[in-house]
């Protein structure tokens, strides 16, 4: 969505904007919290790891090629 222009992002705006109301957002936040939380202990416990390795692993947006 953030690559396309009018009129062809109007439709998919439109029902991506309902995901993100206020309401939807607040009740995730303690799941997030977890999460975050969960990462930031492993990082602690492992001690040097790279950042990016741990945060990777529990990311849908980091993609590990073969």
């Amino acid at each position: 969505m953030i690559s396309m222009d009018p009129p062809g992002h109007v439709p998919i705006r439109k029902l991506s904007g309902k995901l993100f109301v206020p309401s939807r957002v607040n009740a995730l936040q303690d799941k997030v919290n977890r999460i975050a939380n969960a990462l930031i202990d492993d990082i602690i416990a492992r001690h040097g790891s790279e950042v990016s390795s741990i945060t990777c692993t529990n990311s849908p947006r980091c993609f590990r090629r073969p």
